[in-house]
């Protein structure tokens, strides 16, 4: 019997790590791999930022902070753990990022709490007559100095506050100086212990599932392959809002985008965020291998693309990408302009070829392709159209002035297309340009 014993014993903790291993990583290795993939470059997916304030469809809670969701309920990071809420990264600095009650309530800090505050909830949106609790923590730095809002201070007790109320700032306070947390807000839902206090937070068994408080997946053992996020719609994403939540406006499945400067920079990574909600994307760019990767890129990943390659500051170049995404698609529901050139060279030693190229393709090209394209808009009687302006942030930029003259007029025909077109169902809007254009032009579209 001995000589079975030891590999018997052997076989049995090689199951029990591999039954770990896959309920730890494997059943949301997909997920996770996303996670840790933005951790190495956190401006790579300003797609899946949430937006603070923000609400899916029916759900109760709105979002507390900016931010990607990197880790939920149940996921787990060692033995013996389980995640009992919601990790938020904004990928900003210490104390910048502001959090917001995600619900009403009365809002207790208690006199040793650093970096956390608590907020009760009499009537549970959920289930009538249950009081549950909001946890929101690490809202200070590693040396414990506080994030909290200066009108709750330790010993703040039972404060009513609306949804929307300013908390504090995300932190990385861990309890121990040397080893602080990464920059995020935790939040958690906690079970009352029927005497009118909170259970110990720790202890996922003393949480709720926070998957119906906001409508969207945040429970482990049923998102294994997503990122949520209420935006996400269509290729290879789980319909993020919860069954019976979901919202119509990001819907853009079977919308065609026709997006110009598609091949880098933000109108790539706009062709990739509105092909993962659906769209279908015909992507423009002058560089053919810019723009042929970029589509291939979008059909890799299960969504629907085709390159144009088009100089869009000549009349003949735009009625030929115009016509043949109308051949291809059928329609074009959204028009993104990004395609820009930007010389830096001084007004004084500009030659006249860069300064009639510069306005050639960011105002020509944009007067262009908003004629021909608006025409078609107007006959369907429905369509919106973005420009991509120059920002606030760069009217100082140095020997730039060819560009933000161009741009400045893109500004304007924007405000007189928009004039011209509204009344006909299309809608024409300036976006500048900045770190969050992408952001701002799913904002635009998401309210459309």
């Amino acid at each position: 019997m001995r000589k079975y014993f030891f590999p018997l014993v052997i076989l049995v903790a090689l199951a029990a790590a591999g039954g770990y291993l896959y309920y730890t990583r494997g059943r949301d290795s997909a997920r996770m791999a996303q996670v840790y993939n933005w951790f190495q470059d956190q401006s790579s997916r300003p797609d899946l930022m949430m937006t603070s304030g923000a609400k899916c469809g029916d759900a109760p809670f709105i979002f507390p902070t900016n931010g990607l969701i990197g880790f939920i309920w149940d996921d787990s990071f060692r033995p013996g753990h389980r995640h009992s809420g919601l990790d938020i990264f904004a990928g900003t600095e210490i104390g910048v990022t502001p959090i917001v009650a995600a619900y009403p309530g009365y809002l207790t800090r208690q006199a040793d709490w650093k970096s956390t505050v608590i907020i009760r909830v009499p009537e549970d949106p959920l289930q009538t007559g249950r009081q549950i609790w909001v946890y929101y923590t690490h809202m200070a730095d590693p040396q414990g100095n506080s994030f909290v809002s200066p009108a709750f201070p330790m010993g703040t007790s039972e404060v009513y506050v609306e949804a929307g109320t300013f908390l504090g700032y995300q932190g990385n306070y861990s309890g121990d100086p040397n080893a602080p947390v990464g920059i995020h807000l935790h939040i958690s839902i906690v079970e009352d212990d029927g005497f009118g206090n909170f259970k110990n937070e720790l202890d996922i068994n003393n949480t709720y599932d926070p998957t119906p408080y906001f409508g969207l997946p945040l429970n482990a053992n049923i998102n294994s392959d997503a990122i949520p996020y209420w935006g996400s719609y269509g290729v290879n994403q789980l319909a993020d809002c919860a069954a019976g939540n979901q919202r119509k406006n990001m819907d853009l499945k079977n919308k065609v985008v026709l997006i110009t400067g598609a091949g880098k920079g933000a109108g790539r990574t706009l062709a990739l965020a509105l092909a993962q909600r659906g769209a279908r994307v015909a992507v423009n760019d002058i560089s053919p291998i810019n723009v042929e990767e970029a589509a291939a890129e979008i059909i890799a990943n299960g969504g629907e693309a085709k390159a144009y390659v088009e100089d869009i500051a000549k009349k003949v170049g735009v009625q030929y990408l115009v016509k043949g995404v109308e051949d291809d698609f059928g329609a074009i529901d959204i028009l993104i302009n990004h395609a820009s050139v930007e010389p830096h060279t001084p007004l004084l030693k500009m030659d006249e070829w860069d300064w009639h190229r510069t306005l050639d393709v960011n105002l020509t090209g944009v007067f262009l392709t908003v004629q021909s394209v608006g025409r078609m808009m107007r006959e369907q009687g429905h369509g919106a159209i973005i420009n991509i302006v120059a920002g606030a942030g760069e009217g100082s930029i140095k020997d730039a002035g060819a560009y933000l003259s161009s741009k400045a007029g893109a500004a304007m025909l924007s405000r007189q297309a928009d004039v011209e077109l509204s009344p006909h169902g299309v809608r024409v809007y300036a976006v500048e340009n900045s770190a969050d254009v992408v952001k701002d032009v799913l904002s635009i579209l998401e309210a459309q």
